[in-house]
């Protein structure tokens, strides 16, 4: 009997699954951060009427994988939060910060962060998605370990989300501008003397 107009093949989830399995490395790389529709489809190694059966479009891809690499963020956001505490707080910290300037460097997640930028940018619907499933838990594991510290007492009472954002915010600019701006070609960083420097600073600021 054939198959009804509309109606999906039983393994319809698998293989939507498979394809964004298979293009999250993509992602990861450099390329990946400015991929058209087909290059996405050519890196899923399906065609792309294959790819807009089970996304609709580049945005309905987009957005699949946004929520996929969530799952693959959570850890290191665990990592984040609840990590490093036997270093004390400002080593811990420091660590903390460290974790993520070497995730970003070492391990393609600047990458990640260039492609949710660059299909979020005056998006109405990729932006808040970006923010949502990537950026925004970044913010909040950090979020959550001031505000463990601050219940024990090692950092001043105040709005955790307030101080991560200007904890946070500094290294994420800076990583903009050295890796994907290419700014270290000509102003290169020492990391070591800037994360050191944002933590006493913030510690400064939030010392109890």
């Amino acid at each position: 009997m054939a198959r009804s107009t509309g109606t999906k093949n039983a393994d319809y989830d698998e293989k939507r699954r498979k394809i964004i399995d298979a293009l999250i490395p993509f992602v990861f790389t450099r390329e990946g951060a400015h991929a058209s529709f087909r290059a996405m489809a050519d890196a899923a190694a399906v065609s792309p009427a294959t790819l807009r059966h089970y996304f609709d479009s580049r945005e309905g891809t987009i957005l699949a994988l946004f929520e996929s690499l969530h799952d693959v963020g959570e850890p290191h956001w665990e990592h984040i939060r609840s990590g490093f505490f036997e270093l004390g707080t400002r080593d811990g910290l420091h660590a903390a910060l460290s974790y993520m300037v070497r995730g970003w460097r070492e391990f393609g997640v600047g990458n990640l962060h260039a492609f949710g930028l660059h299909a979020g940018l005056n998006d109405d619907r990729l932006g808040p998605a970006y923010l949502e499933e990537l950026l925004d838990p970044t913010l909040a594991a950090f979020t959550s370990r001031i505000a463990a510290l601050q219940r024990r007492g090692e950092l001043s009472t105040g709005d955790p989300r307030l101080a991560a954002l200007m904890l946070v915010g500094p290294v994420f600019t800076a990583l903009l501008h050295q890796i994907e701006l290419s700014g270290e070609a000509g102003h290169p960083l020492d990391w070591d003397t800037f994360l050191a420097e944002a933590v006493d600073r913030f510690y400064a600021a939030y010392k109890p």
